[in-house]
């Protein structure tokens, strides 16, 4: 995808209230070769943990991609009660993430984050580190590590300023094949504040 489109993708994705087709549109052609199989209705939340069941209303489950290396990302839409817990609560949205990657045995998620009538929504990366051995049988057996889950997150919408998101997410359209990498470094922090600096330091040099 060219430039141009992929950045107007974004905007009609990342600049409104959440709306299911725009963001539907945007992960298609995120993942060229998201796989559909285990798409589900929206499922509400009988099943979920206890720790969260109460903010989460409902949930859908929008497709799955595969990588070579046997990594799976899972990309998701969750309805949460109020907008307090789409703008604070990390431990509910963290919670629901690991829920789905445990759920779904991926290595990563990506889900949005909505509440009805709130203009503003979360996007939100959640990836688990795990372990591959192959043991004396020649089988892969899949350890999780003991350390903590990773979580990246861009609050957008319609209110919420998010051009560092969109200058962000945007590369990630014009690519052929985008790996959990790629999507670990448009979320990162660090990156960012690195861009920053760069700008910053040229500025400075320029006066």
């Amino acid at each position: 995808m060219d430039k141009i489109a992929a950045q107007n993708i974004v905007e009609e994705t990342f600049n409104y209230p959440f709306n299911e087709d725009k963001f539907s549109k945007f992960s298609i052609n995120l993942f060229n070769d998201i796989s559909r199989a285990n798409q589900s209705p929206w499922l509400k939340n009988l099943e979920l943990p206890g720790t969260i069941k109460d903010s989460v209303i409902e949930y859908k489950i929008f497709g799955t991609t595969k990588y070579e290396s046997g990594s799976k990302l899972t990309v998701a839409i969750a309805k949460l009660k109020s907008r307090n817990i789409v703008e604070k609560s990390r431990h509910v949205q963290r919670n629901f993430a690991k829920y789905l990657i445990d759920k779904n045995n991926v290595d990563a998620c990506l889900v949005a984050f909505f509440s009805d009538k709130y203009d503003d929504w979360r996007f939100s990366f959640v990836s688990v580190d795990y372990n591959r051995e192959l043991t004396n049988k020649g089988k892969i057996k899949i350890k999780q590590k003991i350390t903590p889950i990773k979580r990246f997150s861009y609050l957008v919408g319609k209110n919420e300023p998010n051009h560092t998101a969109q200058l962000q997410l945007s590369p990630l359209l014009e690519k052929s094949k985008v790996e959990i990498d790629d999507i670990a470094q448009a979320f990162s922090v660090e990156k960012v504040s690195k861009e920053f600096f760069e700008k910053y330091k040229n500025l400075c040099l320029k006066i």
